[in-house]
């Protein structure tokens, strides 16, 4: 529900565009990857996030 409201305020997108998916599914990758052992080996949360 946050999420949409700021993607609905800051980005002006609705929650059911394409785009909102997107960066959806980037921000999930770059909230596992803030949260997880900064081990930088590929596969790993922390290697997704700082890609």
């Amino acid at each position: 529900f946050t999420f949409n409201v700021i993607v609905k305020q800051i980005l002006s997108l609705k929650p059911d565009e394409p785009q909102t998916a997107m960066i959806l599914e980037d921000f999930l990758t770059f909230m596992r990857g803030l949260v997880s052992f900064p081990l930088y080996i590929p596969g790993t949360p922390y290697a997704k996030a700082v890609k």
